[in-house]
């Protein structure tokens, strides 16, 4: 049990993470700046909300690596990153999607159900 709620905190911490950081930065031009020896640089709160949940799920990322083996654990939470980014950025940023990247979602969803009914390797 406490593998699941660790992999839906990463999922929601990344998901959420990058979609905060896109809505920031189109409140506030992210910008990094050289100028006469001195770094300039300007980012907007949502985005800095965006990297903390990131380095969050980073860190539950790490935590999660101990538990399950990579080759199982990457293809589920990729997979199912892939999906939720992909319904974010449309419901939330308003960003078009196609038909093609619905149809890939889809498949997806079905290669992540694949991999986690197959038998994990010892």
């Amino acid at each position: 049990m406490v593998k699941i709620i660790l992999a839906l905190i990463y999922l929601i911490t990344s998901t959420s993470g990058l979609l905060l950081f896109k809505l920031g930065n189109n409140q506030v031009k992210t910008i990094i700046a050289f100028q006469n020896g001195t770094i300039q640089f300007q980012i907007g709160c949502l985005s800095v909300l965006g990297l903390l949940c990131y380095i969050a799920s980073f860190v539950t990322f790490m935590i999660l690596l101990t538990k399950h083996h990579l080759t199982y654990l990457v293809p589920i939470l990729n997979g199912c990153f892939y999906v939720l980014v992909l319904a974010g950025s449309a419901f939330i940023l308003k960003e078009k999607t196609s038909g093609i990247a619905i149809i890939g979602s889809l498949l997806t969803i079905i290669g992540v159900l694949m991999v986690s009914f197959a038998k994990q390797a010892p």
